[in-house]
């Protein structure tokens, strides 16, 4: 009897901790895509906007770049998603960022008095489509490379 209990306290032991340890994984690998998906997303527009002309920020949610093609093209956080729309080619907004994540973020220029080179300052908060958390909050200011 005294040998049956011992089991079964080692048991339950051995299989919460084997339980707990599959659940830590998998918030890993959730956090790791979390992070791979933002960071892509972010990446993209950084790309994009330090090879481009900044315009403006349209309705104080849209960026406005003109890119290395002459092109006009807008980024806009909507329904959740980092939207992006090539005006003259694109009807409708397309989204860039995982269907798997939410994102959330703004656009904001800098612009210093004796400064020429307009920056644009990206924030993001992103977290997985079916929870709250984790979540990841990214930052970055771009400045072009291309000069008027």
């Amino acid at each position: 009897m005294v040998a049956l209990a011992i089991f079964v306290v080692v048991s339950t032991t051995a299989v919460s901790i084997f339980i707990t340890a599959i659940k830590n994984q998998r918030r890993q690998f959730l956090i790791q895509d979390l992070q791979d998906n933002a960071r892509y997303v972010m990446e993209y527009v950084i790309k994009e906007t330090r090879m481009s002309k900044i315009n403006t920020i349209v309705d104080d949610e849209d960026l406005n770049i003109t890119n290395q093609d002459e092109k006009n093209v807008l980024y806009k956080f909507e329904n959740y998603q980092l939207k992006r729309k090539v005006v003259g080619v694109d009807t409708n907004y397309n989204s860039i960022s995982s269907s798997n994540i939410k994102a959330e973020g703004a656009f904001s220029i800098i612009n210093d008095p004796g400064n020429q080179q307009y920056r644009v300052t990206i924030t993001m908060r992103a977290y997985p489509k079916d929870a709250s958390q984790p979540e990841i909050r990214l930052q970055n200011t771009v400045a072009p490379r291309r000069y008027e």
